[in-house]
């Protein structure tokens, strides 16, 4: 998570808390649960949606032995399974991966059993676990996952798979996974959206309340929470709020604070002008005039409209106040 300014953590007089809820504990098992057996798993996310912040915790959860090797290659549009076999060879051993590919395939298959205690006078690694992170998987050629496919099945002495595959990555990434069946058949997926649970509109509230404290009140974590819909714009928004509350000299986030306009409230709602128009009376046109400027004489009209609009789509009684 990223941390809000300490000196706007001292101003409005509060210390950044920790969120977590019961959808977290549940994706975090079953981020867990690929890692102890084995298993190709994406975590599939907009950014700032707390991909790593769930795999970091996941991380700290399990007790087993394992063996993380990040693959630190940032050059994600050209990565492929030569590149990932490198960065296990890395950081399971002092080799320098073999030049020929064949021969490097071969040290890796090697190398991962000598971890593993299948090969090799070692007996007491036998329940070593590896697991190979992946980050920025939506970047990644459709190609490399027919070739990380075919490395999660690498076997030795009948034993398959050797290790976890864990590739996290923007919305992209689950239409990659998608695209081919030999690949989606094999990888197990969770999307961190709304739909799935995940960062309602009611626990977006929780979160800003237990984050943020009393540093923001009822009213104005509600219009943040229509507005933002995960972690980091949540975080994003409030420390700019907390930078203007802060020269006007208020020591606490309130509706005169938040303000969001007509434009962002239609962006966020997914509302179209047609939606706005049929609810308020007006034409298209003149609602898009309206929303390019804040200070027409019609903006409070609209604003309602969006109001009871939102009322009747999502079922949330918010007032979004006067344009400011």
């Amino acid at each position: 998570m990223i941390e809000i300014k300490k000196s706007l953590q001292k101003h409005f007089g509060f210390e950044q808390g920790f969120y977590w809820n019961k959808t977290l504990d549940e994706f975090r098992e079953d981020v867990a649960d690929a890692i102890k057996y084995n298993k190709a798993f994406a975590i599939v996310g907009p950014a700032g949606a707390g991909k790593n912040v769930l795999y970091d915790e996941t991380v700290e959860s399990i007790r087993e032995d394992v063996i993380y090797i990040n693959v630190r290659n940032y050059y994600k549009e050209r990565l492929d399974i030569s590149s990932i076999i490198n960065a296990v060879i890395y950081d399971i051993s002092d080799e320098t991966p073999r030049r020929d590919l064949e021969a490097r395939s071969r040290q890796f298959i090697r190398l991962i059993g000598k971890k593993k205690g299948l090969i090799g006078e070692n007996e007491n690694n036998k329940d070593t676990l590896i697991s190979i992170l992946i980050n920025e998987g939506h970047r990644i050629h459709a190609n490399t996952y027919r070739a990380l496919k075919e490395l999660h099945e690498t076997a030795l002495r009948k034993i398959s798979p050797l290790f976890s595959i864990i590739v996290t990555g923007q919305n992209g990434l689950g239409d990659k996974i998608r695209d081919k069946n030999e690949v989606l058949f094999r990888f197990k997926m969770i999307e961190l959206n709304e739909s799935n649970n995940y960062y309602t509109y009611q626990q977006r509230v929780a979160y800003i309340n237990k984050v943020f404290g009393r540093a923001v009140n009822d009213d104005a974590a509600r219009r943040i929470a229509a507005i933002c819909f995960y972690p980091l714009e949540i975080n994003f928004y409030i420390e700019q709020k907390m930078e203007e509350a802060k020269k006007a000299g208020k020591k606490i986030i309130d509706g005169e604070v938040v303000k969001p306009t007509n434009k962002q409230l239609k962006e966020a709602l997914n509302l179209s002008l047609k939606d706005i128009a049929d609810e308020s009376g007006f034409a298209k046109t003149t609602i898009h005039d309206i929303l390019v400027s804040p200070e027409h004489p019609k903006s409070d009209e609209v604003r309602l409209a969006i109001e009871r609009l939102n009322q009747k789509q999502n079922g949330k009684k918010i007032s979004f106040g006067k344009v400011g």
